[in-house]
Parts: structure tokens; C-alpha cells; sequence
């Protein structure tokens, strides 16, 4: 799943040059949008401009052709500044006449120009300007005024038109043309005046119309071809390319684009790039999920298998429990009333007895210890009850468990403090780290219970001075696992284990010397908790 994600993303992001196949399809795309998607509206110089002012002489100042002829930009023709400067360069020109009559105006030869100069005849100054937008800039007499631009607007270029927004913010009115230009960025108004063939703008494509030519004896000029465009909602084209690979947005110059005109940008839809993803990657996530199915139908069964034999394991030791208590009992009770006729005894017999003897009471541990580890199968129900001396506890157990083979030496508590605890629970824990020490400590086996308060916390330490063959606590913890050189079941360190967590306790172990930690909440709240 995480190699299907990882390459659709790369199929999204990656640098990425198209076929020629799909370059081929976009373009048949465009050039079928006039046949297939209604515009919602049209953009056209025709409609900018007085109708009556578009005359070849007009149109030859907006063609290349004629840029070197007419460049005078150079001179500021709104001002009085280099009156009659390159004047007999348009002397012999059709424009003269205006051309002469608007030098005599700037440099205040002439102190107004009646409407009709502006209305009729060539509308473009030979510098590329309007004449109406250089009586703007020239701010003579009534030509600044708002009432006289917004009059005089169809005589004014969109370029133009745009640089007296700021100074007029709502001359567009209702004219839905001039709204088209005063909205556009300046990187679309500038696709409008190069005459892209299409870009978009405020969610709106301007796709461009063909319009029909005009032949001169100099060229052939597509009237409506350059500044005539057709208006569609992008929302519309991309629902007619429900059907195709491709969609469309809007695009900065560092976007991420499969193909970019203008500031269009065309990417790959998420249905194809799902259907160009290949089949070895559709059929490596299909084995992988497959895979993970079987890992996890398979784990499952472990599970339920190892709860089955833990089930079984408990149903074994519970029956023997069960069987081997009131036997053990009878069998306690018969070697106590011979250990009362021992001195009748014959001393042949003595000794097997007291083997005998022994094997009776670790036939009766092991049934004790089964008992517990059977009980651990559940959490504890704890019966708290008041110990009111640490000390002396813990004392018992040195007095009760040390023999003349083992010598156990109790480090206090300074002060001693009471304490609430289970003191069926705790006095099997610390009988089993006691017997374990014993049996497994080194000679001459000495075996050290340091009692110490740490915070909220009691700890208790046993150590022995022998070595332990296993390393960690999971390993020595777990059921049924005994050492090399041990006779007893394998229960007794899993049961402690047990027990401390049930108590809220931790218990820890380390090695050289062997040292079993048991840390317990002195609340018993917190152990309840546990």
C-alpha cells in the first residue's frame, strides 16, 4: 500500500514532459471549444472603441509593421516639452493633419480642441498613445475632468484605460467590457495585449476568436483575431473534460504543470494517473495486501493455539492440585505421628524416613505453589490489612527461614514504619526469592534482605552470593522454566513475577551477586490501582 502511494505521488509531482500524443489531444481540445462550450460573454476592441474611429490608418498604428516608423516615445507628447520635434517626419504622412494639430495644441499654439477632434479620424497619436489619454495627461482646461474621461473612454486604449484606474476606481460602470480589463492582473492583461491565444482570469477563460482578415497592399491583418475573445467559465471546460486524461487551473510561473500555455496549466487527472499506474504495481499491492492478510491469519492461530495449550496447562495442574492435596495432607499427617516414634525407629531406618520426610513436604510446596500460579490466572482480590512494623515483619523471616546451612542477615528500615498491604500475597513472594536463594546460592549460602524506603515507595532487596545462568528477567520469569541444576517446577520466580504486578509492584533482577528487587507503593490505594 505504501509503494501504490509513494508512486501515484511520484506520477503527481515528478518533472514530467508529455507525449507527443497528449500534446496532439490538448490541442485538438482547444480548437474544439468554440464547437462544444457556450461563451458567457465576448471581449472585443470593437466594443473598447468607437466604432466609427476603427479606419486602416488606425489599425496600420497597431501593426508591427509600422512600430520603427511611428516609435517616438521618447518625447512626451502630453507636455509642451520639444514642440514640433520630428514633425516633418508625418508631414507628408495621411495622420499629418492631426498630427499638426495636436503639436499646435501642446505647444499652446491652440488654447482648446473641440470633441470632434478626438471623435473623428484617427483616434492613436503616431507615438502609440490616444489622443484622448495625452489631453488627460496634459491636464489642460475641462480634459482632467472625470465627467470628460468617462465620456471619452471608448477613445482611450484598455493599457491606458488601466493607468487611470487608481485616479478613477469605478469608471468601468456598467460597461461589462471595460470590467474585464480593469479585473485582470498585469501578467493577463498583458497575455490580452500580445493576444495570446488564450489564459485565464478570475476563473473565466478568454479564448480567442478568429475573426476575418483585412488585405492592404502592405499585409493582411486579422481583424478580430488580436484583441476579440470569447469568454467561458473554466468550470465549464473542465467539465467537458470529464471524458479526457486531462484537467486545467490557473498557474504561477514555478507551478508544477504536465503542459502550460499562458497561465493555463494542464495536469494529469487523478482518475488517469490511478489508470496509468501499471499493473506490476497494482499487482505488487494486491500481493502485499495479501501477504499482510496471511502474516496476520497466522498470527491469529498462534494466538489462539498458545491460549488453547495455556487453557490445557491449567486444566492439567488444577486436576493434580486438586488430586494430590488430600493425599499430601494424609501422607503430612502420617510422617508427623512416625516423627513423634522416631527413637523407636531402627536406625537403619532413620535415614530413608527422613528422606522419605523431606520428599512429603516438597510434594506439598509444589502442590502450594501450583495453587498460587492457578489463582494468578486472574488479577488478585487483595485483603489489605495493617502490618504496624516493617521491621519486624520482615524479621520473621529471618528467624523462621535461616538454618544452621543459611544465614540470613536483615538490613532495617531507620525509622521502621508501618504499612497496609496483602500479607498473604507479599509473604509468598518473599518465601519464594527466599527458598530460590537458597537453593541456588553459592556456599556457604548467605542471604541478605535489605529493606529501604525510597519516596512513596517501600523496597525490598534479596541477594545470595551465587550467579544466575539466565540474563534477563523475562527469560528467569517465565512459566515452567527451571536452571540446569534445579529440581523444583519452574513456577516459582513466574509467580512472584505475577504477584508484585498484581500488588502495583516492580520487580527487578541483577546479576553477580543474584539480586531480586520487589518495589512496592507504601499507599495502598496505588497498589489497589496496580
Amino acid at each position: 500500500m505504501t509503494f501504490f502511494a509513494a508512486r501515484l505521488l511520484f506520477l503527481t509531482n515528478k518533472s514530467y514532459t508529455p507525449p507527443e500524443s497528449d500534446v496532439v489531444a490538448i490541442q485538438k481540445i482547444l480548437i474544439s471549444i468554440p464547437q462544444h462550450l457556450n461563451p458567457i460573454d465576448k471581449l472585443s476592441s470593437d466594443e473598447l472603441f468607437a466604432k466609427q474611429s476603427i479606419g486602416n490608418n488606425d489599425m496600420r498604428l497597431f501593426n508591427e509593421f509600422f512600430n520603427d516608423v511611428f516609435d517616438k516615445r521618447s518625447i512626451d507628447y502630453s507636455s509642451d516639452k520639444n514642440c514640433f520635434n520630428s514633425f516633418f517626419s508625418f508631414f507628408n504622412n495621411a495622420l499629418s493633419y492631426k498630427f499638426t494639430v495636436w503639436e499646435e495644441f501642446r505647444c499652446n499654439k491652440r488654447t482648446d480642441l473641440p470633441d470632434e477632434f478626438f471623435e473623428t479620424g484617427a483616434t492613436i497619436h503616431p507615438s502609440g498613445n490616444s489622443y484622448a489619454y495625452l489631453a488627460i495627461k496634459s491636464r489642460h482646461g475641462q480634459f482632467h475632468s472625470d465627467s470628460w474621461i468617462k465620456k471619452h473612454l471608448p477613445l482611450i486604449t484598455p493599457a491606458e484605460i488601466r493607468t487611470l484606474r487608481k485616479n478613477l476606481p469605478n469608471m468601468a460602470g456598467n460597461n461589462e467590457q471595460l470590467k474585464y480589463i480593469l479585473e485582470m492582473s498585469d501578467n493577463e492583461f498583458e497575455y490580452f495585449e500580445n493576444s495570446v491565444r488564450l489564459f485565464l482570469s478570475k476563473e473565466k477563460l478568454f479564448f480567442r476568436a478568429s475573426g476575418k482578415e483585412i488585405s492592404t497592399p502592405f499585409f493582411t491583418y486579422r481583424l478580430d483575431s488580436s484583441k476579440s475573445y470569447f469568454i467561458y467559465k473554466l468550470s465549464d471546460l473542465n467539465n467537458a473534460l470529464e471524458d479526457t486524461p486531462f484537467v486545467v487551473s490557473a498557474t504561477t510561473p514555478n507551478a508544477s504543470c504536465k503542459f502550460r500555455e499562458a497561465n493555463l496549466c494542464w495536469n494529469y487527472s487523478f482518475k488517469h494517473l490511478l489508470a496509468i499506474t501499471n499493473n506490476t504495481t497494482i499487482t505488487f499491492f494486491i500481493l502485499s495486501v495479501l501477504s499482510i492478510l496471511l502474516i496476520v491469519w497466522i498470527l491469529l492461530k498462534k494466538i489462539k493455539q498458545q491460549r488453547e495449550q495455556e487453557e490445557q496447562k491449567r486444566l492439567a495442574l488444577q486436576v493434580l492440585s486438586h488430586e494430590f492435596r488430600t493425599p499430601v495432607t494424609s501422607m503430612i499427617l502420617l510422617t508427623e505421628q512416625i516423627n513423634k516414634m522416631m527413637d523407636s525407629i531402627p536406625t537403619t531406618l532413620q535415614g530413608p524416613f527422613l528422606q522419605l520426610a523431606t520428599n512429603v513436604f516438597r510434594l506439598q510446596r509444589l502442590t502450594e505453589k501450583t495453587k498460587n500460579y492457578l489463582h494468578l490466572g486472574k488479577k488478585v482480590d487483595q485483603q489489605i490489612s495493617k502490618i504496624d512494623s516493617i521491621n519486624e515483619f520482615f524479621q520473621n523471616y529471618v528467624e523462621d527461614m535461616s538454618t544452621p546451612e543459611t544465614l540470613i542477615t536483615l538490613q532495617k528500615l531507620d525509622p521502621d514504619l508501618p504499612i497496609n498491604i496483602d500479607q498473604y500475597w507479599i509473604d509468598i513472594c518473599i518465601k519464594n526469592l527466599i527458598e530460590n536463594a537458597k537453593t541456588h546460592g553459592r556456599p556457604p549460602i548467605n542471604i541478605k534482605l535489605n529493606l529501604k524506603k525510597a519516596e512513596k515507595s517501600l523496597i525490598i532487596a534479596i541477594s545470595d552470593s551465587g550467579e544466575c545462568e539466565f540474563s534477563t528477567l523475562d527469560k528467569l520469569t517465565a512459566e515452567f522454566v527451571k536452571g540446569s541444576h534445579s529440581e523444583g517446577s519452574g513456577l516459582g520466580l513466574n509467580i512472584v513475577y505475577k504477584t508484585v504486578k498484581n500488588l502495583g509492584g516492580i520487580l527487578t533482577f541483577s546479576n553477580r551477586p543474584t539480586t531480586f528487587t520487589i518495589q512496592l507503593p507504601l499507599d495502598a490505594n496505588a497498589r489497589m490501582k496496580g
